[in-house]
């Protein structure tokens, strides 16, 4: 939450007017997100609206800076240090694969049972076709990955306007009504890695079997001339 200006409050910088309306509407849109009855939803969705503004408003301000131009330096600071925007979060949107975050929660291992990421951190072109394509719990967002997000706009969040099967669009490249579908790289494949593989499935599936009793003993086919003579066979032919 941006901090409560007061006579004592460092003056803003030159052109902080030509943003204050916006930011004031992103504010307007957090108290309504706090004070949303929580009847007839999970514990969990309780939050998501809040997630989701925390999001926008961190968003507006790095898109002036960084993508659009508009704002100055010394603004773009003075944003962050009153609480504008998240710091922390715009510094993982400046990072490779993490360009359309919805929050650090989804980042956040601690956070989970089995210490991994948010289910919105999986790409949806590497999910299951018939996987489900429900909101994580934490955040409220369906996918934050770049591929998706970049065609979307931003995360996918659970009440976005969305095809209806999310897998099957992004394996078709994330196709919209002004973007073509994308192409994507054919992953090249080692072949003495594919046998190392089919190898140990073989071996995992061999240990895995369970043992039959009363399975019969697996025929001898070798040929009498080619039977290695055994110590008993031995001694039946000397006697």
């Amino acid at each position: 939450m941006p901090r409560v200006r007061t006579l004592n409050s460092r003056k803003p910088p030159e052109g902080f007017d030509l943003i204050e309306p916006a930011l004031e509407e992103l504010e307007r849109a957090m108290r309504d997100a706090v004070n949303e009855p929580h009847e007839g939803k999970r514990k969990c969705e309780g939050t998501w609206s809040i997630t989701k503004t925390h999001w926008q408003r961190s968003r507006y301000i790095y898109e002036l800076y960084y993508k659009k131009k508009q704002i100055s330096r010394e603004l773009y600071e003075w944003c962050l240090e009153e609480k504008y925007a998240d710091k922390n979060l715009i510094a993982k949107w400046k990072k490779p694969g993490f360009e359309f975050l919805c929050s650090l929660q989804a980042i956040d291992k601690n956070a989970t049972a089995f210490g991994t990421t948010s289910i919105c951190r999986v790409p949806l072109h590497k999910r299951q076709p018939n996987a489900p394509t429900t909101a994580a719990i934490n955040t409220g967002c369906i996918s934050c990955a770049s591929t998706e997000a970049s065609r979307m706009g931003g995360p996918i969040w659970w009440d976005t306007p969305r095809p209806a099967n999310l897998v099957a669009w992004a394996k078709a490249g994330c196709p919209t009504e002004s973007k073509a579908a994308k192409k994507r790289k054919i992953e090249e494949t080692d072949p003495e890695q594919d046998a190392a593989l089919a190898r140990a499935k073989a071996l995992a599936q061999e240990i895995a079997a369970p043992n039959d009793v009363n399975r019969p003993p697996k025929q001898d086919d070798t040929p009498d001339a080619e039977r290695v003579p055994t110590e008993s066979t031995e001694e039946t032919e000397e006697a």
